[in-house]
């Protein structure tokens, strides 16, 4: 398949996927807009990518 049929086909199945689940459920990766939200680091330890006592257990039952 020609590339611009390919990109032309990739458009058309996204935007349907986008009809059916919900405006921008799919993006083009470099137009997703920047997250303004930043992570929660007031429970992350000192040393938490080098000390493994330092990371929470967790036990599934």
């Amino acid at each position: 398949m020609h590339e611009s049929r390919r990109s032309e086909r990739l458009m058309q199945v996204m935007d349907e996927i986008n009809q059916q689940q919900g405006r921008n459920t799919l993006v083009m990766g470099a137009s997703r807009p920047v997250a303004n939200w930043h992570m929660k680091q007031e429970h992350r330890s000192p040393a938490y990518t080098t000390s493994c006592k330092d990371l929470p257990r967790v036990v599934a039952r």
